[in-house]
C-alpha cells in the first residue's frame, strides 16, 4: 500500500447514507470535506454543503485532491417510466461528465478519482461468478453502468470505479423497507429466492472506498461486495433468524412484476459477484458473513 498524501476532499451526491457516513469517517480523520448536494447550502459538523445542479461542479474554496462521485437518483425509489430511466441515466452521466471536466481544467491538483458504478454492469442473473474483468450484461441496468463508466475515460489521474452491489445499513438502502414486513413475521424470499444477492455492510462500503483511494493500483473496476456468495433466499432466511421470527411468505415473481412493472428486475434478478481485486490488494472485510452483517445492524 503506497499511502496517497490527501487532505481535501469533495463527494458530489455525498448528501445520501454512504455519502454522509464516508465524509464524517473522513471528517474524524481531520480531513477537509465538502459534499455538492441538491439541497440548501450548509455547514454541518464542520462539512460543507454546497448546492449544484449535477451537471457542472459550482465555484468552491479549493481545489480537492480526491473527487469521489456517489451522484445519481435512487433506481429503486420510483417506477420506471420512460421519463424516469431518463433522470435515472441523465442524473449518472451529467453528474460524472461534470467531474471529468473539472479534472481536464485541474489536472495537475486532483490526485484521484473514485466514481460509482453498479454490479448491476453484469446484466441479470449471472451462472457463473462475476470478477471485475466479467463481461457485462444487455439490460437497462447494464447498458446504464456502461455509459456511466465511459464517461470517466479522458482524464490523466487513476480512476477507480466502484460497481457496489446492495448495500446493508439502517440509514438507507435495502433494508429499511424489509425490516416492517419481517419483524410482522411475514417476510420470506422474493420470487424463486434462487437468484444472487451480492450485498455489502455499509462500514465495510466506506472502508474499501477510503482504501482504493489509498491504493498504490486504484485504476480500474472494484467489485464492492462481501466475499460471502448468497441468494436471496439464504438472506430472507436469515434475517429473519436474526429477528426472532418466521420466513414463511414469498413474494411470487409474476406478482413483483405486476405491481413493481420493470423494476421487479433489481430483487428477481441478482448478480453472482466477487471482490476479486478488494481480496487481492489485501482489503480486510470487518462484516464477511451476512449472518455478522445482520447481526449489528439488526440483532
Amino acid at each position: 500500500m503506497n499511502h496517497l498524501e490527501y487532505q481535501k476532499i469533495l463527494i458530489p451526491g455525498g448528501s445520501g447514507f454512504i455519502g454522509n457516513k464516508l465524509a464524517k469517517s473522513w471528517k474524524l480523520q481531520g480531513k477537509e470535506i465538502i459534499i455538492l448536494t441538491r439541497g440548501k447550502e450548509k455547514l454541518s459538523d464542520g462539512i460543507l454543503y454546497r448546492s449544484w445542479d449535477g451537471k457542472s461542479i459550482p465555484t468552491l474554496p479549493w481545489i480537492p485532491d480526491v473527487i469521489v462521485n456517489l451522484s445519481g437518483a435512487g433506481i429503486a425509489d420510483h417506477p420506471w417510466t420512460e421519463a424516469y430511466k431518463k433522470t435515472i441515466w441523465d442524473s449518472r452521466i451529467f453528474s460524472t461528465r461534470a467531474c471529468k471536466e473539472f479534472i481536464q481544467m485541474h489536472p495537475n491538483q486532483v490526485k484521484r478519482w473514485v466514481n460509482s458504478s453498479a454490479v448491476g454492469y453484469y446484466g441479470g442473473s449471472t451462472e457463473t461468478s462475476a470478477d471485475e474483468n466479467h463481461l457485462p450484461g444487455n439490460d437497462f441496468q447494464s447498458k446504464l453502468a456502461i455509459a456511466w463508466e465511459a464517461e470517466t475515460q479522458g482524464v490523466s489521474i487513476p480512476v477507480s470505479r466502484i460497481r457496489t452491489g446492495i448495500v446493508l445499513g439502517i440509514e438507507g438502502g435495502a433494508l429499511p423497507r424489509l425490516l416492517p414486513v419481517f419483524r410482522l413475521g411475514i417476510g420470506g424470499p422474493l420470487g424463486g429466492g434462487h437468484q444472487p444477492f451480492p450485498w455489502i455492510h455499509a462500514e465495510d462500503v466506506v472502508s474499501s472506498i477510503q482504501f482504493i483511494v489509498e491504493s498504490s493500483n486504484p485504476q480500474g473496476a472494484w467489485n464492492l461486495v462481501a466475499p460471502e456468495v448468497i441468494n436471496n433466499a439464504k438472506f430472507s432466511t436469515t434475517l429473519a433468524k436474526v429477528l426472532n421470527r418466521p420466513c414463511l411468505f414469498g413474494a411470487p415473481g409474476w406478482a413483483m412484476r405486476l405491481f413493481m412493472g420493470d423494476r421487479a428486475s433489481l430483487v428477481l434478478e441478482g448478480q453472482k459477484v466477487i471482490p476479486t481485486r478488494l481480496l487481492q490488494e489485501g482489503f480486510s472485510f470487518k462484516y464477511s458473513s451476512v449472518k455478522e452483517a445482520l447481526k449489528d445492524l439488526v440483532g
